[in-house]
């Protein structure tokens, strides 16, 4: 039995085709799944309306989706269609001991513990575990049929509480991500932590894109092969430079 790749890509009815940089995401992750001989799926079909559920918290839907269509499957890696993994991305399902795995989230640490703040305040009010220290970023994570209950509880959350969250957070944009951290914790899974290069976000990966160039002492910089050694997966957020930077990975990095 195959481990996938599913990368939820859920469209609205009006929507026409995948944009450069998501076709981008594909074509790297399909090629990469040919490496290592795991399939791949991209998941388009909304399972309901995204008023009633978020495009980015259907993402939660996956395995339920998977098992509805009767798609065998040993682990599954869940990617966001913004990530991009580079030619030397090992192997990754070898890392996860079979525990749900991800990296550690590496954006705004302000941001993010504000919410965890809410959270913690609100709705988890016995957490010890949830912190900056330990929350993990959603857009990349690997889990099996184990963790079945950790997402139908993410949903139930969702569902009962996202109303409330809205009033508390001064917007509706209660998403998948910080659900996720808190359940995984409150249920006593172990959180499997991949090493950060398995999704670099924001400001480590504009740095990552600088041209190569020669500092002020004489030494040289190389994009390229500082690229290939570091990376394993960027993880694109700043849609002001996906899709350059997508377009950079396919064919200079990658050569297709």
């Amino acid at each position: 039995m195959n481990n996938i790749v599913v990368m939820p890509n859920f469209k609205d009815y009006s929507t026409k085709e995948d944009t450069l940089a998501i076709k981008n995401s594909k074509l790297l992750w399909q090629t990469w799944c040919k490496k290592y001989n795991h399939d791949f799926l991209s998941i388009e079909d909304p399972i309901c309306s995204f008023d009633t559920v978020v495009p980015q918290m259907q993402k939660m839907w996956v395995m339920d989706i998977l098992d509805d269509n009767g798609i065998e499957y040993d682990q599954i890696l869940e990617v966001d269609h913004d990530t991009y993994p580079t030619p030397n991305c090992t192997d990754v399902f070898t890392l996860s001991n079979r525990e749900f795995s991800a990296a550690l989230d590496n954006g705004f640490g302000p941001q993010l513990n504000r919410l965890m703040i809410i959270f913690r305040e609100n709705f988890f009010k016995n957490d010890k575990f949830v912190s900056w220290d330990t929350y993990f970023n959603s857009g990349f994570i690997i889990y099996n049929k184990k963790h079945k209950e950790v997402f139908k509880k993410t949903q139930e959350f969702y569902m009962n509480h996202r109303k409330d969250f809205a009033v508390l957070n001064k917007a509706d944009d209660l998403n998948d991500q910080t659900i996720l951290n808190f359940v995984l914790a409150d249920m006593g899974f172990k959180l499997n932590v991949l090493p950060r290069s398995f999704n670099v976000l924001d400001l480590h990966m504009e740095r990552f894109f600088i041209p190569s160039y020669v500092d002020e002492l004489g030494r040289s910089i190389d994009r390229d092969r500082n690229i290939l050694d570091c990376i394993n997966v960027f993880h694109i957020t700043n849609g002001r430079i996906r899709d350059e930077a997508s377009e950079y990975l396919k064919k200079v990095i990658w050569k297709l």
